[in-house]
């Protein structure tokens, strides 16, 4: 058992860019039901759209649960993100999240 299995309220299953990821969720962030909607429109439009460098460096500020760093991970596995909240327990579970999905990030 790992320190945050008590914090998780559900494992959603989501897919980016083709591939199939599982998202831990916490009551205590921010969607803990489903992708939010917002996240949702970004991924669909501005991260499908958006032509990345070779090894690209990403800040994913706000992290929450690390959706967006999934999903750039999913379209760019090659990237190093760096993923920054102000609540310990969204930088503990967007590692947790990138971890169980095979990517590591820096919180």
């Amino acid at each position: 058992m790992t320190a945050l299995e008590p914090y998780i309220f559900k494992k959603i299953p989501v897919q980016f860019f083709g591939k199939r990821c599982i998202l831990n969720t916490s009551q205590e962030l921010f969607s803990c039901n489903a992708v939010d909607a917002g996240s949702q429109l970004l991924i669909t439009s501005v991260l499908k759209e958006r032509v990345l460098p070779a090894h690209p460096v990403i800040a994913d500020v706000g992290c929450g649960t690390g959706i967006l760093s999934l999903a750039l991970l999913a379209q760019h596995s090659d990237s190093r993100i760096l993923a920054v909240d102000r609540d310990a327990l969204a930088l503990a579970f967007t590692a947790l999240n990138c971890r169980e999905n095979g990517h590591s990030v820096e919180t």
